[in-house]
């Protein structure tokens, strides 16, 4: 729907350029453009484009700045393996962040991000062929608060794979790695992704503690973070 938005405000503010031009450059004789549109007609048009052209480019501003801050999946490392450490030395911080410094929130992997995408799809849809968008930015406000920030950390860790449609729990078969009912025998699958804060002063890996409002935030000492990340 941003795409679109975007795509039909460039193509619309184009267009009324191109007409603007077009009458400035192809003037009629007697003044009038397309017989009807005089000279005050064409100024106050071109006065409205130039608003509506300036509100596009905010429009297109605030949707790279949205996608830069929220949308992020870091790079895996240099092995390939493990996830990226924004306080190694070199090669901690990618290059498309180097200028403006890191984002706001990020996941350390692609896995995450498909993983919590799965999970937000199965249980607000009752349809599953098309993936539901996220929005890290409300886990984010979320986690501005301290009970909120234990809550989150315990819900991406802990979540369950259920299914709306069903209104059964699922799992992830280990041969097609497509969801499926669990069996008596099994316990649905968890999202176990976990959610940490990265401190940029300090260049130190923080995580909320079951009870956050009672204790101070924990200092994680691994050397990185498993799965998904926030600033």
């Amino acid at each position: 729907m941003a795409f679109i938005t975007s795509f039909m405000g460039v193509a619309l503010c184009f267009l009324l350029w191109l007409n603007i031009f077009w009458s400035w450059a192809a003037l009629a004789e007697d003044g009038l453009w397309l017989g009807v549109f005089g000279e005050e007609d064409r100024e106050v048009q071109a006065a409205l484009t130039l608003v509506g052209t300036a509100m596009v480019a905010f429009h297109l501003w605030f949707e790279c700045i949205y996608w830069r801050e929220t949308q992020c999946v870091m790079p895996p490392d240099v092995d390939g393996k493990s996830a990226l450490d924004p306080r190694a030395e070199g090669s901690g911080v990618p290059v498309q962040y180097r200028w403006f410094g890191l984002p706001s929130m990020w996941f350390t992997s692609k896995k995450a991000s498909d993983d919590l995408r799965l999970w937000i799809t199965y249980c607000s849809r009752e349809s599953c062929h098309v993936k539901a968008k996220i929005f890290p930015e409300e886990m984010a406000l979320l986690a501005l608060n301290p009970d909120g920030a234990s809550y989150l950390r315990e819900t991406l860790a802990s979540a369950k794979l259920f299914s709306m449609a069903n209104f059964e729990f699922l799992t992830r078969d280990k041969e097609t790695g497509q969801p499926r009912p669990v069996n008596r025998s099994e316990d649905p699958e968890e999202l176990a992704l976990d959610f940490v804060l990265f401190d940029n002063f300090s260049e130190q890996f923080l995580q909320p503690p079951e009870d956050y409002r009672g204790s101070l935030m924990r200092l994680l000492t691994r050397e990185n973070p498993n799965q998904s990340g926030s600033p």
